[in-house]
């Protein structure tokens, strides 16, 4: 499992045995890592354009884990986040998780599963990137569509013909038909199921 060497483990933990302990068993792994000892040295450099995953510890002084969360939440932060814990609940797992973190590891972890957590961690952030780039691109072609454009390919997208859209809109069919060919056009798609498949993204 290679990482390109854009995607990184940025790891917030207020203890330097523990940061080094984990930048060890990361690089060890071939996982590139960045170590921060508290949230806002880490905020201070966050870029959510950053591909990787956040290993964030629940209990450090100043701001919290959970409050580091928050933040990122406001920021509406895709980044996926790992919490780590030597002081777990049942309660603030649930939290967490509720939270959007996408695993919560308890200390002494096993390197073997914290490993594992942190690959599917990048996979789901590649995932999380891909689908975003996706819905950007389907978002630009859609605003290049008139207002009666995006009508007639809503229905188009519901499977309905010419004719019952004209009927629907009272327009001619020869109308709806030049409309279907500028939806075909200004969306780059070449099937009613890739418009389809486009409005779903859009919807989502």
């Amino acid at each position: 499992f290679l990482v390109p060497p854009s995607e990184k483990v940025y790891v917030v933990d207020d203890d330097p045995e523990i940061l080094s302990v984990l930048s060890q068993t990361l690089r060890r792994s071939g996982l590139a890592a960045q170590m921060y000892d508290s949230c806002k040295l880490f905020l201070s450099a966050y870029d959510a354009e950053r591909p990787g995953c956040i290993l964030l510890d629940i209990s450090m002084p100043e701001m919290d884990g959970m409050q580091l969360l928050d933040v990122l939440n406001k920021k509406s932060n895709q980044t996926p986040v790992i919490f780590l814990t030597g002081t777990a609940t049942v309660g603030a797992a649930v939290e967490a998780l509720k939270c959007g973190a996408v695993d919560f590891i308890e200390k002494p972890y096993r390197a073997a599963g914290l490993i594992e957590s942190v690959r599917n961690a990048l996979v789901l952030d590649k995932e999380r990137r891909n689908q975003r780039g996706a819905l950007e691109d389907v978002t630009r072609r859609y605003e290049k569509l008139t207002a009666r454009e995006k009508e007639v390919m809503f229905w188009m997208a519901e499977g309905k013909a010419n004719e019952v859209i004209a009927g629907i809109l009272d327009i001619s069919s020869r109308t709806v038909e030049i409309y279907r060919k500028n939806i075909y056009d200004k969306l780059e798609a070449s099937s009613v199921a890739e418009i389809v498949k486009m409005k779903l993204l859009l919807e989502e």
